[in-house]
């Protein structure tokens, strides 16, 4: 496969994230293959796309696995702000939100969510300061309400 001149050659195999080949002399190679490992699972239609810690999609399923929160972008990739905002949010998630994470919404970079389970959801705002929000966010998980915004972590509001 021809690349541009001065990129790098885009691989034919998706699942591969790294491959290296090193010969040993006289007569042996030893390839090294790391391969793509899923964060998440973004639906679309009847399929999950299923994207590594970088944003990159490289895998289609019918199912959603069951270890993968579910993730609502319109265009993941690796280059894509939205992404790489929602990618930052799901590092952070304390277990809890983990836990009770039904989906995390990403419209925009500016414009996350969490959908949890007992019809609660969090408004996270941008990925700015996402280990305080999550902080912040479970703490007041127990609380009346189904809205908790920590769009801005030191003022919070929950309805």
């Amino acid at each position: 496969m021809a690349a541009k001149k001065g990129s790098p050659p885009k691989s034919t195999l998706p699942p591969v994230r790294s491959a290296t080949v090193l010969r040993q002399w006289p007569s042996t190679l030893v390839i090294d293959v790391v391969e793509r490992t899923a964060v998440a699972a973004v639906p679309t239609g009847e399929r999950f796309r299923l994207i590594d810690d970088q944003g990159v999609v490289f895998r289609t399923v019918r199912a959603r696995p069951d270890t993968l929160p579910r993730v609502r972008l319109d265009k993941p990739a690796p280059d894509d702000p939205t992404t790489q905002a929602a990618l930052r949010v799901l590092a952070v998630l304390t277990p809890t939100l983990r836990g009770r994470l039904v989906t995390l919404i990403a419209e925009s970079p500016t414009r996350l969510r969490l959908e949890l389970t007992g019809d609660k959801t969090v408004v996270w705002g941008d990925s700015e300061e996402s280990d305080k929000k999550a902080r912040v966010a479970t703490a007041l998980l127990d609380r009346a309400g189904t809205v908790i915004d920590v769009s801005v972590p030191d003022v919070v509001t929950v309805g």
